[in-house]
């Protein structure tokens, strides 16, 4: 007849199971599973043998009562104050040393335990530095992309080049934005110069000669451009290029040359010239593009 554990051992095996699935379910050391099969679980309490079995059985689907008397209660002995339990060996591979108690791992489990325990706020501290951080660099990401956006925004400043010998007209500007103001000259009633203006027809500004005050001529040519608008400008004194490029709303530039200024605009209706303090407030209509328009001593040229 098998004894109790050899039967245990046998359903086991059937259902497949290893005994480190079922230490892992029952909770139980391997000692005590080896010796529960080995019919070798001697020399502890009997309350405590039940439990075992108890426990063993269930984790197989078995009825422990009938398998609790094939474990036979240990009798009292009196032996030495010294004496240990001992295990009877089944396997080489699996012996138990004399004299070493099956719970000899015991201690090691509750130190595995606590040391559970301790590493719980040490984690809990680094989840907070990681959110702390990232709540940081989160921060920063906004912050920087406010500022690049008011970057981007145009300024309320209208930047301006003054001339060195250059007057030019007063163009009022809204009071919340700063306005092109140049030095006004004093003016006479004897002396006062009238602004040039060219005809406004669709081609009226198109072969236009308009002579320069002679009374007021300079030693070379000085020609201001003032932006009323954004305008594509392309210039050239004496023959050489000096200017190519887009001319900003409110932006004022000067140039000087000696014999000859070539000039090419965008659109007309953007900008105003001023040669030698003689002033040209039109030279065309808005949007249009003007090519060929020749500055000299002798006047202003638009030519076709």
């Amino acid at each position: 007849m098998e004894s109790a554990g050899s039967r245990l051992k046998k359903i086991r095996m059937e259902k497949g199971l290893t005994l480190e699935e079922v230490q892992k379910r029952t909770k139980l050391h391997m000692n005590i599973l080896q010796a529960i099969e080995g019919d070798s679980l001697t020399g502890i309490n009997p309350v405590y043998l039940k439990g075992f079995v108890k426990i063993y059985c269930k984790v197989l689907g078995v009825d422990e009562k009938d398998y609790l008397a094939g474990y036979k209660e240990p009798q009292p002995q009196f032996k030495s104050a010294n004496a240990q339990p001992v295990f009877r060996q089944e396997k080489p591979k699996e012996t138990v040393p004399a004299g070493t108690p099956f719970l000899r791992d015991a201690p090691l489990k509750v130190g595995s335990i606590a040391s559970k325990k301790v590493f719980n706020p040490i984690f809990i501290i680094v989840i907070a530095i990681v959110a702390v951080a990232g709540l940081f660099f989160l921060g920063r990401f906004i912050f920087a992309r406010k500022q690049s956006a008011g970057a981007k925004k145009p300024s309320a400043i209208l930047k301006m080049k003054e001339p060195r010998s250059v007057k030019t007209q007063a163009k009022s500007k809204p009071a919340a934005v700063p306005a092109f103001k140049p030095a006004q000259p004093k003016v006479k009633t004897a002396s006062k110069k009238p602004t040039v203006t060219l005809p406004n027809t669709a081609s009226g500004s198109v072969g236009q000669s308009i002579p320069l005050d002679k009374k007021e001529s300079v030693s070379g040519i000085n020609l201001g451009i003032l932006a009323k608008d954004k305008c594509w400008v392309s210039l050239k004194a004496d023959g050489r290029l000096v200017f190519q490029r887009m001319l900003e709303k409110g932006r004022y530039e000067s140039w000087n040359a000696k014999e000859r200024i070539e000039l090419s605009l965008g659109d007309a209706g953007a900008v105003e010239l001023q040669v030698n303090d003689q002033i040209f407030s039109y030279l065309g209509r808005k949007g249009q593009p003007l090519k060929n328009v020749t500055i000299t001593k002798d006047g202003l040229n638009i030519g076709r």
